[in-house]
């Protein structure tokens, strides 16, 4: 799966989350670029990420997520 395909897919899981069918995801943006983004949220998000690619992401390699850039890059890894 190429990058923008993943950056399309979790599009649509932060989109249902936060309720905002217009959401546009840039590799810069944290979790303080969205009023919505908290540790519940951020857990639903991770959780149906998990869910949706078939893959696993440890608890270590969250607290290292400093970016949609960064989630991108783990995901791509994790898929490759």
């Amino acid at each position: 799966m190429e990058r923008d395909e993943i950056r399309i897919a979790i599009t649509g899981v932060f989109s249902k989350v936060f309720k905002d069918p217009n959401l546009v995801l840039k590799d810069e943006y944290s979790a303080t670029d969205f009023d919505k983004w908290d540790s519940i949220n951020n857990m639903i998000i991770m959780t149906r990420i998990e869910k949706l690619l078939n893959i696993n992401i440890e608890t270590a390699e969250l607290i290292e997520l400093k970016s949609v850039g960064d989630l991108l890059t783990l995901i791509e890894n994790k898929l490759s």
